[in-house]
């Protein structure tokens, strides 16, 4: 029966998923079967032979680094993260620049300088600087985003209290508004740094050429006009402050240091995208038992990351997980008494010249040694199989019983076991053709019997000894 049910769990044997939320500090078990399947379960068992994974979530590598053991076997160290194989944005300068004002429109301005902006060259040439300095500043204002995207990226990434999905949603979002479209790709950001480039360097030379057309154009209105206070007077100065706002603006901007930052933008958003947020290591089940034990440490700032051991970083926290293994086929002896039972077991008198029948002892106790055979499932109750021999505690009987049948194993160690079940075993059986009810002839003769072996049952209760010592 016990290797019944051994070959019954190798057939449905499953594997053992082992999930720890980091954030949460909660841990869940799932099996896991052949097509993929997991179903929770309640606590860590596995099928000897078979795989048990550990995955730790909501996990962030850049932050923590994990190191995991099985039992005694040597550490399996967490993935490290390459910091050389990224550019770093904390040695980049994100200042952003603010060498550019919004300016509120053509409208405004018409109103303040009528009689200039009438004059259709005037007007023509002032829309054109407008149009070329807006924008200028947009472009400005484009960089100065980029700067603040690839600064709140980088605190999302090493951001140590939040769940994996929420970092790539905010992120995710980040991008989005960045880029005005719902999928980034990596063209998108060759694209933008191509877009801003031709942006600051080509506008300029319009710009400056709208600026003198304009300036041409004021003064002309100047030398011709009949008030020397007409209104719009003084524009030409302040789209001269356009002009010189705009060139040093230019005069700063770095092409290559956009391609940095873009670049590095780039590496922080496909490394929070990318990267799975947990930790996962496994090993095959053998023993009885094995203890899983991951430790996490606290990584060092980027600039000192390079060249360190895990041993050197502080340990944060360690968690232990103990996972039975099942399925193997224990044995073990025990001690105890058995009750055996036979229907047939009787005595034979004559009595009166009769063959007569009395009943025997049907109840005789045993001394019994017992070997149980289970199939290990790290229960405190387990169901197995037994087989015994008795020597009943009787003086009129002697012969062995033989006994099998189920057994049901109580506790870890020194276990109490209750043994059930069909026995073999000696009963007196009448012979040379007798029956019962015969006539031998006269009072004295001895009723001829024989032993012979029947089925009957027993219940036992037995103890295992080998750990008593403890």
């Amino acid at each position: 029966m016990s290797i019944l049910l051994l070959l019954a769990q190798m057939t449905f044997a499953q594997r053992l998923l082992v999930q720890y939320d980091f954030l949460n500090d909660d841990f869940s078990y799932y099996k896991v079967g052949k097509n993929g399947k997991t179903t929770e379960i309640d606590r860590p068992v596995v099928t000897r032979n078979h795989n048990v994974k550990v995955e730790v979530v909501n996990y962030n590598p850049f932050v923590y680094s994990a190191v995991a053991s099985y039992s005694e076997k040597e550490f399996t160290d967490a993935p490290n993260i390459d910091f050389l194989s990224l550019i770093s944005p904390l040695n980049l300068p994100t200042g952003g620049s603010s060498f550019l004002s919004q300016i509120t429109g053509a409208d405004d301005a018409s109103t303040r300088g009528a009689d200039v902006m009438a004059d259709p060259n005037a007007r023509s040439a002032y829309l054109a600087v407008e149009r070329t300095y807006k924008t200028l500043y947009q472009a400005e204002q484009m960089m100065n985003n980029i700067d603040f995207v690839l600064g709140k990226v980088h605190k999302l990434k090493y951001n140590p209290y939040l769940p994996a999905d929420s970092i790539k949603s905010f992120t995710q979002s980040l991008m989005n508004e960045l880029f005005n479209q719902p999928n980034v790709e990596t063209k998108d950001f060759l694209t933008m740094a191509n877009d801003l480039n031709s942006t600051v360097k080509g506008n300029l030379v319009a710009f400056n050429a709208n600026i003198d057309a304009f300036t041409e154009a004021y003064k002309n209105f100047e030398r011709n006009a009949r008030d020397p206070n007409f209104s719009g007077k003084g524009m030409d100065i302040m789209v001269e402050s356009w002009g010189e706002q705009a060139n040093t603006f230019v005069k700063n901007f770095d092409s290559d240091l956009l391609i940095e930052k873009l670049d590095a933008l780039e590496a922080e958003y496909q490394s929070v995208m990318n990267t799975p947020y947990s930790f996962n290591t496994n090993d095959v089940a053998k023993g009885d038992e094995i203890t899983i034990t991951i430790d996490f440490y606290k990584n060092l700032e980027e600039a000192d990351a390079v060249g360190n051991n895990v041993e050197d970083l502080s340990k944060v926290k360690s968690k232990e997980i103990d996972v039975t293994v099942k399925g193997d086929l224990k044995i073990s002896s025990s001690l105890g008494v058995a009750f055996p039972y036979y229907a047939d077991n009787q005595n034979f008198i004559n009595r009166d010249s009769i063959i007569t029948s009395i009943d025997g002892n049907n109840y005789t106790p045993n001394v019994s040694a017992f070997l149980n055979f289970y199939p290990y499932n790290g229960k405190n109750v387990q169901v197995g199989g037994t087989f015994g021999v008795g020597v009943p505690i009787s003086s009129d009987s002697k012969n062995f019983n033989f006994l099998m049948g189920l057994s049901t194993i109580f506790g870890n160690d020194n276990r109490l076991i209750i043994n059930v079940g069909p026995s073999l075993g000696q009963v007196n059986m009448l012979d040379q053709g007798y029956n019962t009810g015969d006539n031998l002839g006269d009072l004295t003769s001895v009723v001829p019997t024989r032993k012979a072996y029947v089925w009957g049952g027993f219940v036992g209760i037995s103890f295992t000894l080998a750990d008593i010592k403890k």
